[in-house]
């Protein structure tokens, strides 16, 4: 009964924690989780006029995006929203990193390599904003903030980013814990084969 009612103390709560740290599953749990939180961030509010309820989500082309994007000063219209740009590289990072969710570290570097190149538009995108939004500042109802979609698509982005230190760090890991583990054969010894 005492276990049952104190299942964390002690040795068990380290023995937990050292459980977690040895899984494989937390490479693919930052993909995953970075994935999600990419897929719902064009949905979301990118823009916010304050003390209104004005909002635009990133299928709006005529948001100042980076690509396609209006220019405020010049009264031009944006051309395309990117939104479907979001979609194309959660669907790209689908692709091309499912080898992650059976444990296999080739995908990783590719994953980052997105990641950190979504990281860089969105902070890209934000900084456009900014600018673009303070040369019309005057002619709005109110104050404009970024919204949630644009902090989720960052947060997923960078969670895409760190998937190849997560792949390092825990699945590199686990074979070494596994080979000092295990009896030396042949197999142990090659290491991992990706």
């Amino acid at each position: 009964m005492t276990d049952a009612v104190l299942p964390i103390r002690g040795q068990r709560l380290e023995s937990i924690v050292a459980s977690l740290l040895r899984t494989k599953t937390i490479p693919a749990a930052f993909f995953v989780a970075g994935m999600v939180l990419l897929v719902v961030s064009p949905f979301l509010s990118w823009i916010v006029v304050e003390g209104t309820d004005i909002t635009r989500n990133a299928f709006t082309a005529d948001l100042p995006w980076l690509l396609g994007g209006s220019d405020l000063g010049a009264q031009e219209g944006g051309s395309f929203a990117n939104g479907w740009l979001f979609l194309f590289c959660a669907v790209l990072c689908a692709a091309v990193g499912y080898p992650l969710l059976f444990f296999r570290r080739t995908a990783a570097l590719p994953i980052s390599l997105i990641g950190a190149g979504l990281v860089v538009y969105v902070l890209a995108t934000k900084y456009r904003f900014d600018r673009q939004y303070g040369l019309v500042q005057e002619n709005l109802p109110g104050a404009v903030g970024v919204g949630s979609g644009l902090w989720m698509a960052l947060a997923g982005s960078l969670l895409l980013l760190l998937t190849l230190a997560a792949a390092r760090i825990w699945l590199h890991g686990n074979l070494l814990a596994a080979g000092a583990s295990t009896p030396v054969t042949l197999e142990a010894l090659s290491g991992d084969r990706d």
